[in-house]
C-alpha cells in the first residue's frame, strides 16, 4: 500500500498556514534541523545553568524549545487539525512562563490553567483522528492518576486540590484517546502515545517534586524538562505526519 502524500509547506498547499522561506524542500529540513539544535541548547542551558544565570535569561531559555516547536508546526504548514495542536504548544509555552515565573499560588494555578487547556486541544486532536469510544482503554490510566491524586491529597491546599483533581481527569482523557489510536493502529500511532506518556511522566514526577518534596535536584528537572519538550514534540511530530 502507497503511503498516502503529506502535504508540506513546500508545496504550497492553500489550505493552510505556514511560513513561507526560499530554497524549497532542503531549506525546510536545514530550518528544521536548526531549529532542533537551537531547542536543545537552550534547553541544556536552562537545566543546568538556571541558578547561575539572571530571572529573565531563565525564562528565556525556558521558553525557547516550546517556541521552536510552535514555529516549526507552522513552518511545515498548519492545516485546521494541525492548528489544534499547535494551540496546545502555546499554551504549554505560557505554562512554562507562569511555572517559571514562581509566584504562587497564582501563577501556579495559571500553570496548571494553562497546561490544562494543552491537554484539551491534544485531546481534542486525538479524538478527531479516531472517534472510536475504546473505553476499556479508560481504565489503566484512570488507576494511575487517581492513584496519584489521592497520594498527594494530603499535601494539596485549598483550591488547589480542585486543579490538581481537574488536571488529573484530563489526564485520563488525554492518555485514553491517546491509546485508542494504538489500539487501531492508526499510522504512526505509536508516536502519539509515546508523547502522551512522555508528558504524563514528566508532569507526574513534577507533581511529587511541588507537592511532595522529592527534593530539587538536576537530575528530576532535568528528567522533567526532557520527557516535557520530547514529548511535545512527538505530539507535534504525529501531528505533522497525519494531519
Amino acid at each position: 500500500m502507497n503511503r498516502p502524500e503529506i502535504k508540506r509547506a513546500y508545496d504550497k498547499d492553500a489550505s493552510a498556514s505556514y511560513i513561507v522561506i526560499p530554497g524549497g524542500k532542503l531549506a525546510y529540513k536545514v530550518s528544521s534541523i536548526v531549529m532542533l539544535v537551537l531547542g536543545i541548547v537552550s534547553g541544556i542551558v536552562y537545566i543546568f545553568l538556571e541558578d547561575s544565570m539572571p530571572p529573565y535569561l531563565s525564562l528565556i531559555t525556558k521558553l525557547i524549545p516550546n517556541f521552536l516547536i510552535a514555529a516549526w508546526l507552522m513552518l511545515h504548514g498548519l492545516s485546521n487539525e494541525k492548528w489544534i495542536v499547535f494551540t496546545g504548544v502555546v499554551f504549554a509555552l505560557l505554562c512554562d512562563m507562569w511555572m517559571q515565573i514562581d509566584r504562587p499560588p497564582f501563577t501556579l494555578i495559571m500553570g496548571i490553567a494553562s497546561n490544562l487547556l494543552a491537554f484539551v486541544m491534544y485531546t481534542v486532536f486525538f479524538y478527531r483522528q479516531d472517534k472510536e469510544p475504546a473505553y476499556k482503554w479508560v481504565l489503566p490510566s484512570a488507576i494511575v492518576f487517581m492513584g496519584l491524586y489521592l497520594v498527594l491529597y494530603p499535601y494539596l491546599d485549598g483550591i488547589i486540590k480542585l486543579a490538581v483533581f481537574i488536571y488529573s481527569v484530563s489526564y485520563i482523557l488525554f492518555l485514553w484517546r491517546a491509546s485508542a489510536l494504538l489500539a487501531h493502529s492508526k499510522k504512526n500511532a505509536y508516536v502519539a502515545f509515546l508523547g502522551a506518556v512522555m508528558i504524563a511522566v514528566s508532569d507526574g514526577i513534577l507533581s511529587f517534586r511541588l507537592f511532595y518534596d522529592i527534593g530539587h535536584s538536576t537530575i528530576y528537572k532535568a528528567a522533567i524538562m526532557l520527557l516535557w519538550w520530547g514529548g511535545i514534540i512527538a505530539v507535534s511530530r504525529y501531528a505533522r505526519e497525519t494531519a
